[in-house]
């Protein structure tokens, strides 16, 4: 609905936000060159049962594309503490609360708050965590941020400080088993739409921090955020390369998905592997996520 969306705009950028579909942003458009640099689903997105945890078939058929905040759970889907967490995480999909100044979402053990701020080319958010029960409590957190043709196309460029890049398994087994998962960064770096491929890796970033520059559009983005929450930056790139529905081989691009986890296993194996996040009864967790426009 037109009406419940939040509108942020400067002189650069416009910026839209829809409370109702997980917070979810749903546009960042670069104003003076008219580029959307968000991706798109090229797919009519079905309507997602809300209250109802979803299977990765049920969130990728509601997928629009866009930036979601994966919260309580990232990937698989998972019972963790005796709750049934969908993939990727209810926040990803259910309505968040919006008062005007913040996104607010609210469930029975967290309360997440996301203050979306727009200043020239910079977009960032302030986001708190607070854990509403007196006993320790864990979650993991992905900021899937993912950017479509309109920046990528025809060959981006990927800088940052990576001191550790892998393979991301969706199977524990599998990662297990896996032994050297190391990646290729060096060509990882640079994605050009001409190859159809698909690629599934994570980046450790010290610096908590990256740039991703078209030069021949003239046209980047810088991405910044906290790394006490998010060390890790997930890596998705998708260049018509899956065929089946919805994706149908019609998919551009790329996300770089600053994560508070290595793998996409869950909560319930994160907790389980030491790499959960845990706050107290009672605390709260404040960070911070900016994307900023480059032009040369």
């Amino acid at each position: 609905m037109q009406d419940s969306l939040v509108m942020l705009r400067s002189d650069a950028v416009d910026v839209t936000i829809d409370p109702i579909h997980g917070g979810e942003v749903r546009s960042i458009r670069h104003r003076p060159s008219g580029t959307e640099l968000l991706f798109r689903s090229p797919w009519a997105p079905k309507r997602s049962r809300r209250g109802q945890p979803l299977d990765e078939e049920g969130w990728v058929a509601g997928y629009r594309g866009g930036w979601q905040v994966l919260f309580p759970n990232a990937g698989n889907a998972c019972v963790h503490d005796g709750r049934r967490h969908g993939f990727h995480g209810a926040a990803s999909v259910d309505p968040w609360d919006w008062d005007g100044d913040a996104l607010r979402y609210v469930d029975e053990t967290f309360e997440y708050v996301r203050r979306p701020r727009l200043d020239g080319v910079r977009f960032w958010f302030e986001e708190h965590i607070l854990n509403l029960t007196s006993r320790p409590r864990a979650f993991v957190s992905v900021q899937h941020l993912a950017f479509g043709q309109g920046l990528l196309s025809p060959t981006v460029y990927v800088d940052a400080d990576v001191s550790r890049a892998e393979r991301l398994l969706e199977d524990e087994v599998a990662l297990e088993a896996a032994g050297d998962r190391r990646l290729d960064w060096d060509r990882w770096r640079l994605l050009s739409l001409a190859d159809s491929e698909s690629r599934f890796g994570v980046i450790e970033v010290p610096s908590a921090r990256y740039r991703i520059s078209n030069p021949t559009r003239g046209l980047g983005v810088e991405v910044a955020w906290t790394a006490t929450l998010w060390p890790f930056a997930w890596y998705w790139a998708e260049v018509r390369s899956i065929q089946a529905r919805p994706w149908a081989g019609r998919s551009e691009v790329l996300a770089l998905e600053p994560a508070s986890t290595p793998h996409s296993l869950g909560l319930s194996v994160s907790e389980r592997r030491g790499d959960a996040t845990v706050l107290e009864g009672g605390q709260q967790l404040d960070a911070r996520i900016e994307v900023a426009i480059l032009t040369s």
